[in-house]
């Protein structure tokens, strides 16, 4: 069986020895295991969901929440109402060309598809899955 195997790496050997004071990437795709969370383009980071600590609820955002991690690096300044809330609209420039890199970075998975899915503990599944291979007996 012949696997596509697609290994997102650049070169960063120019960086390493000093040739260059720039890394080669300049973009980033955070995932939970198999759904995008948070993509960082340069100096803006936009999350569409957000997590209330490790173990804490996940909540989808209806709109993306801008982050110029240059300002923020801790991504504190939350979007709460007020002045924060009208960055989304102001930066919807920067929201576009990430939304188009998004779409190339997810245009490579009909070239080189995910080899597994992620693993999600869901105590719904295990049980119904407990279940059948009980009854399977």
């Amino acid at each position: 069986m012949t696997y596509k195997c697609h290994i997102d790496g650049l070169n960063q050997l120019d960086n390493w020895t000093g040739k260059t004071e720039n890394s080669a990437r300049n973009l980033f795709f955070y995932y939970e295991e198999s759904k995008l969370q948070a993509v960082r383009w340069n100096q803006w980071k936009l999350h569409f969901a957000t997590r209330t600590g490790y173990y804490g609820t996940k909540a989808e955002l209806e709109i993306p929440w801008f982050f110029n991690i240059r300002q923020d690096p801790f991504e504190s300044y939350d979007q709460a109402p007020g002045p924060r809330a009208l960055v989304s609209q102001e930066h919807s420039g920067i929201g576009n060309i990430i939304i188009t890199l998004v779409g190339e970075h997810l245009s490579t998975f009909k070239e080189f598809p995910p080899r597994q899915e992620g693993a999600s503990l869901n105590i719904d599944s295990l049980m119904e899955k407990m279940m059948r291979s009980r009854s399977a007996q």
